[in-house]
């Protein structure tokens, strides 16, 4: 029995957390998001023969766009599904490959609290990129985690090219995998780590070099400032809403990750968690989603100490963790909280153009083919407002200026029916008097053209 427990614990693990996240159900029926309408649209306009940065505005890498691309061949809709479905099962996968990280009854611990998160378990019930920067990141850690051999640094260097490659901020996990690498093998790591990041994002990239430049580093370093503006709110979503205990459990436990015969994976996760801190306080734009990049390396940390101090204790080193898994556990009745609905889909006319694209979703419909493509309205607006070089203090400011719709303005004429919603509050003068002198109420939430 002994011999068969680890991988007892990691199938519990797995199933544990994926039934945390299925349980309260609505993966078909929930709300969508904005950004889960973004992703799905920009994988199905690929489809389509239209590309991110040349075609439509993307303000990330490509990766979220493969990961869903198979899915896309099923039609929006099914899309949506599929990559929710992904979405469980690699969230519940990074539970498991924490608990592994850190190893024994502190691994369980370890996962408890990951799996119970609740930024973390809202993220891996939607296609949101943090559960896939995540995996990617504590795959490349588990490669490295003991005496890796040569395959298995490449291994690691690719999955850090693939957490950047769904986000830009994974190139925390790739510092974290660097410091807990063995040095003779680190070059190995850096090497492959770029060499896979090119491989991921020239083929689109070299579309329009220039311009994906711009849309992946110029538009975030003078965007305006959005969300949560104030940085002591900022800290108190990622280290006291609803993660205190953790946040203190790891500042007690945190030494005895950072010493030992571990003491290298200990020190990369405190590096890599300063690293993305300090872009969420310094980035102009936060929201409590970006909590679940936060996650994973609190745990890690909170876990490898734990261990550490197990390990000290001796026999007596089950009671620590049986003190932190109960601890863990007191947070299931939030994680289960049920999402809410979303409402009817609204019946659409195919080639809709759509302010808000998780409603085409819904509509089982696909962006209109305008040029270029309508996927990102926000986005589309930051591009716009970037290459205006005008700076505005708040993003109320800079949907208001004429300067950050001239894009909508090309495609607003190119349009046969219009789907505005909530957007149509972050219109400029311009952009409503030309939909009130072009376009008319169709029904069922749409406008046509006159």
């Amino acid at each position: 029995m002994k011999r068969h427990l680890p991988a007892i614990l990691v199938a519990g693990g797995f199933l544990t957390a994926l039934l945390v996240r299925v349980i309260p159900g609505r993966l078909a029926s929930g709300a969508v998001d904005y950004d889960e309408g973004v992703y799905v649209a920009a994988a199905l306009t690929v489809l389509e023969g239209r590309f991110p940065w040349r075609d439509f505005a993307f303000l990330h890498p490509p990766g979220v766009i493969l990961w869903l691309l198979p899915a896309a061949l099923a039609g929006p809709k099914w899309a949506l599904l599929l990559g929710r479905v992904l979405a469980v099962i690699v969230g519940s996968l990074n539970v498991v490959m924490v608990g592994r990280l850190v190893r024994g009854w502190a691994g369980v611990a370890a996962a408890v609290f990951l799996g119970l998160w609740w930024e973390t378990v809202l993220t891996d019930r939607g296609v949101y990129l943090e559960p896939l920067m995540n995996g990617a990141g504590l795959g490349a850690l588990l490669l490295l985690s003991h005496q890796p051999s040569r395959r298995q640094v490449v291994g690691a260097g690719v999955l850090c090219a693939l957490a950047m490659g769904f986000k830009l901020l994974g190139a925390a996990w790739c510092v974290t995998a660097f410091i807990a690498c063995p040095r003779e093998q680190r070059t190995r790591l850096v090497l492959w780590a770029v060499a896979a990041f090119a491989v991921l994002v020239l083929p689109f990239g070299l579309l329009a070099p220039s311009e994906a430049f711009f849309q992946l580093v110029t538009v975030h370093s003078g965007r305006p400032p959005d969300g949560d503006l104030d940085r002591l709110v900022r800290l108190r979503e990622m280290f006291v809403s609803r993660s205190l205990d953790a946040t203190v459990l790891m500042g007690l436990l945190a030494p005895f990750a950072l010493i030992g015969a571990r003491r290298w994976l200990g020190r990369g996760a405190l590096v890599g968690l300063a690293l993305v801190v300090a872009v969420f306080l310094g980035t102009p734009a936060f929201w409590n989603q970006y909590d679940a990049a936060v996650a994973p390396l609190i745990v890690l940390l909170l876990g490898l100490g734990l261990a550490g101090l197990s390990e000290r204790l001796g026999p007596r080193g089950w009671i620590p963790a049986a003190l932190v898994l109960a601890l863990g556990l007191s947070h299931w009745p939030l994680a289960i909280r049920s999402p809410p609905a979303a409402p009817p889909p609204l019946a659409l006319q195919p080639g809709t153009c759509a302010l808000e694209n998780y409603v085409l979703v819904q509509a089982d419909q696909r962006p209109a083919l305008v040029s270029p493509v309508l996927i990102d309205s926000y986005g589309q607006v930051l591009v716009d407002v970037a290459r205006s070089g005008k700076r505005f203090a708040s993003m109320d400011e800079a949907f208001a200026d004429e300067a950050s719709q001239q894009t909508l303005l090309r495609q607003l004429p190119q349009c046969e029916f219009l789907q505005v919603g909530n957007r149509g509050n972050q219109l400029s003068a311009t952009s409503r008097a030309f939909i009130a002198e072009h376009f008319i109420d169709a029904g069922n939430g749409a406008l046509r053209r006159r």
